[in-house]
């Protein structure tokens, strides 16, 4: 009920000119009905998404690299960054707060507020280290 009335006043505020009962209630039918197809369709993707298996979560992932979450894979690459990456990472995790506050007064991104904190050289760039460690195969 909600929905149909949320579709009943969307069409009210997208066609004020629509006076004649009769076309407002077609517009209104069309919005309706095309608005229930759009739902089922997302719920029939959403359910071909799921797969649901006899076997535990933990033997479906046995053969993977790394343990049961297979953090394995990302370990191995994290393990490849480079020492600023690492130190970046462990200054997210430990200390967030410090990436806070802002002393030059001037709109920092959080590349260059990493590089700040951690005195790194303003030539290095963490989202090019990061995408060129994640594309790599």
């Amino acid at each position: 009920m909600q929905d149909a009335y949320l579709a009943f006043h969307k069409v009210s505020e997208s066609y004020p000119r629509v006076i004649d009962p009769r076309h407002f209630m077609a517009l209104y039918k069309t919005t309706l009905r095309n608005k229930m197809h759009d739902h089922a369709r997302y719920v029939l993707r959403k359910r071909e998404c799921v797969e649901i298996t006899s076997k535990d979560v933990s033997e479906l992932f046995e053969e993977r690299i790394g343990d049961v979450t297979n953090y394995g894979y990302v370990a191995a690459l994290l393990n490849e960054a480079p020492e600023e990456l690492k130190m970046a990472l462990a200054l997210i995790a430990e200390n967030p707060t410090a990436l806070d506050e802002n002393i030059s007064g001037k709109r920092e991104n959080l590349n260059m507020r990493i590089r700040r904190v951690l005195g790194i050289s303003q030539d290095f760039s963490f989202d090019t280290v990061i995408r060129q460690l994640l594309a790599e195969d």
